[in-house]
């Protein structure tokens, strides 16, 4: 890729960056509704927490999520957003909800 893009390095890792984490709008519009689901699902559920959510309020919501028979394209979603909002919150990637459930 680095041969195909004209200018400094910067402008060359922007474009990698952009390159890499694209993703398709579908994707992004199923990923908002996964998560927000997800939140919902936490606020409304007593014990659980969206704002610290770990491995009990993942497990709990793919159980429901299975039970409400969402399918596994929906289900499928479910890791890869939730991995991002832990990004986002900036969480270590040995200490996300996933990390017991490997």
């Amino acid at each position: 890729m680095d041969s195909m893009i004209v200018g400094n390095q910067e402008d060359k890792q922007r474009a990698r960056d952009i390159y890499d984490n694209h993703q398709a709008e579908g994707t992004e519009k199923q990923y908002g509704r996964v998560k927000l689901d997800f939140q919902n699902f936490c606020e409304k559920t007593e014990g659980l927490s969206y704002e610290t959510f770990g491995e009990k309020e993942v497990v709990n919501y793919i159980n429901e999520c299975v039970r409400l028979n969402r399918g596994f394209q929906w289900l499928a979603c479910i890791k890869p957003v939730l991995e991002r909002v832990e990004e986002l919150k900036g969480r270590q990637k040995l200490d996300t909800a996933f990390t017991g459930m490997a």
